[in-house]
């Protein structure tokens, strides 16, 4: 129950645990807890050189105080570990709880590592990241989630299974009705600099809109294996600088206005997505003129009840993916397979004005490092209410050498048009430039000039 500092070893026996419930400080050494909790409740505890094994580390407790029997108020202060080299492992995971993990130099190896925990919880938790490395097996979770809630009567029932632990809850459980904590501050993962290898990273949650979360890159390094998912009202993956790359870039549900948004606030940012890239029904991007994705594969889509693009898109709102009109999209997968692309313009022909709100592009190039094969879809009803098939409108079209654009039937229409030397399979559709406002002038122009001719004649 004391608070540890040590430069020597403390080894737990084999099949035995050492649970510290004070924080710990190794500045060398080894310290292995066997399958031992660390629990940090201030702000003395962390790393600077040897090795720390345990099975799993919690930071702060979900209360800021509590009030005693006699009257008196007990505090807790928010948890702080500081690792700034050594080796940290935690077999089973990290949660922080109220408080935060700075990594500065190091290693940190964990199965999954939690932000937030349950929305009951303060939000006030942060992992800060400048440098080092932090290997992340399984899963990286931002935000809360709050599992069967609805209020009754000042109180609230819980009868659903908890969707991360996948702990069965009894039928009824009353507790205390808690308002939501009257603060700004959200769980956020802040990358400076460094190397984050995680398994999955979820960024808020698609079930619960009440407690937002936040991935802020600045620099480093982030590779993901599986897949990046933003979900929830103001959940929000930004991106400065640094290279992000990930199988499955996901944001926002598919069908669900669960919200998440998407920011590139910097031509540096370096995004590569090796599968699928989505937008969902709620989501929303922002981009800076010049930011750029590179989809370098795609997997044939297999799921009927899902209908998937390897670049989707299930919004019906324009403006929220007004980040499209600053995006270059750059498909480099070889030829292997067909990469599709989902298309969500109303089709209002050769028009400029057709510019305005119709999820426009900014570049489409087919080809890059690699050879491209990419066939336009319409699998999603992007404009309700208007009957049709879509279109692709984008300011510069890009076709490179030894590439395939196939229109399946659909238009594309464009202000610029590069064609290195690929091929472009019509099937029904149609490649159209859109005249320039200065070409629409002459136009006019000429045929005021030969109106005014004929009236001579």
């Amino acid at each position: 129950d004391d608070h540890v500092v040590t430069s020597g070893h403390i080894l737990a026996t084999d099949g035995g645990r050492i649970d510290l419930r004070e924080g710990l400080f190794v500045h060398e050494g080894t310290v292995d807890l066997g399958d031992g909790q660390l629990i940090v409740m201030n702000g003395q505890s962390g790393i600077s050189s040897g090795q720390l094994a345990g099975g799993s580390m919690t930071i702060g407790t979900p209360l800021a105080g509590i009030v005693n029997p006699d009257g008196t108020l007990t505090t807790y202060p928010p948890g702080l570990f500081r690792q700034t080299g050594g080796t940290a492992v935690f077999s089973e995971g990290i949660c922080v709880k109220r408080g935060r993990y700075e990594l500065h130099g190091g290693t940190l190896s964990t199965r999954g590592l939690e932000l937030g925990g349950v929305w009951l919880i303060s939000p006030d938790v942060s992992f800060v990241q400048t440098g080092g490395t932090c290997k992340i097996s399984g899963i990286l979770g931002l935000g809360g989630y709050l599992p069967g809630i609805c209020n009754l009567n000042g109180t609230s029932q819980v009868a659903e299974s908890d969707p991360v632990s996948n702990v069965i809850f009894p039928d009824i459980i009353e507790i205390p009705a808690i308002p939501k904590p009257d603060t700004d501050a959200v769980p956020t993962y802040q990358l400076s600099g460094g190397q984050l290898s995680v398994g999955s990273l979820m960024v808020g949650r698609s079930y619960n809109n009440l407690s937002p979360a936040s991935f802020i890159q600045t620099g480093g390094m982030v590779d993901i294996q599986s897949e990046l998912s933003v979900n929830g009202r103001d959940s929000i993956y930004t991106i400065f600088d640094g290279s992000l790359t990930v199988p499955v870039l996901e944001i926002g549900a598919k069908y669900a206005r669960s919200g998440g948004t998407l920011a590139i606030l910097s031509r540096r940012a370096e995004i590569e997505v090796s599968q699928r890239l989505s937008f969902g029904a709620g989501s929303t991007f922002v981009a800076v003129p010049g930011a750029t994705i590179h989809i370098t594969g795609s997997k044939p889509e297999t799921s009927l009840l899902w209908p998937r693009s390897t670049f989707g898109n299930f919004s019906t709102d324009p403006a929220a993916l007004a980040g499209l009109g600053n995006l270059k999209l750059i498909f480099e997968g070889g030829n292997e397979f067909v990469a599709t692309f989902e298309v969500a313009g109303e089709d209002r022909g050769p028009d400029l004005g057709s510019f305005f709100e119709n999820f426009v592009l900014d570049t489409l190039q087919i080809g890059g490092e690699d050879v491209a094969m990419v066939q336009l879809v319409d699998l999603f009803d992007n404009q309700p209410g208007w009957e049709g098939c879509e279109a692709l409108y984008v300011e510069n079209l890009i076709l490179g050498a030894g590439s395939t654009l196939d229109l399946n039937g659909l238009n594309i229409y464009y202000l610029n048009f590069t064609d290195l030397g690929g091929n472009i399979v019509l099937e029904g559709g149609s490649v159209a430039q859109i005249p320039e406002p200065a070409t629409l002038a002459l136009l006019v122009i000429g045929g005021v000039l030969c109106l005014a001719r004929r009236r001579r004649d």
